[in-house]
């Protein structure tokens, strides 16, 4: 899993988060030489990984968000990798709730510029027998993320 969320706070129906990427990520190294960029592919999947805890916070029953659609994604601007890397502010706001699905509206901006805005649609699956590492070790994270948004 890519983890560059570094803090999270889920307050009602909104969650907002931070993240960094740093500039020499080998996955990044060809994304493009001399102009660096943030893919949008990386911009959705930190605006999931911030949609998703939100998702499974408002349901009633335990649930497993996972990003099904993305309905519609536009990227404002191009977001510049220079070193040491880039910092982001992340937030998403659930706009629909269903039994098996939930909707939010989310966006990442760079010095208070949007970068990326999406709808992500989710679905929400019970977890079943043998689910048990990743559920723990989802709990980890997002207890590691809360406890940095509070900070010492």
């Amino acid at each position: 899993m890519f983890e560059w969320i570094e803090a999270l706070t889920i307050t009602g129906d909104a969650a907002r988060a931070r993240a960094f990427v740093p500039h020499d990520l080998p996955q990044l190294a060809d994304h493009f030489p001399g102009q660096p960029l943030v893919p949008g592919s990386l911009l959705l999947e930190l605006l999931a990984q911030t949609g998703g805890p939100l998702a499974e916070a408002a349901c009633p029953e335990a649930r497993w968000a996972l990003l099904g659609l993305v309905r519609s994604a536009s990227f404002p601007a191009p977001t510049p990798l220079a070193a040491p890397g880039v910092r982001l502010a992340l937030s998403a706001e659930l706009t629909r709730l269903e039994p098996s699905s939930a909707c939010v509206r989310a966006r990442a901006q760079v010095a208070g510029e949007d970068r990326a805005r999406a709808e992500l649609v989710f679905t929400l699956q019970p977890a079943g027998p043998g689910w048990e590492p990743a559920l723990a070790a989802r709990a980890a994270r997002l207890a590691r993320w809360r406890a940095a948004w509070e900070g010492p």
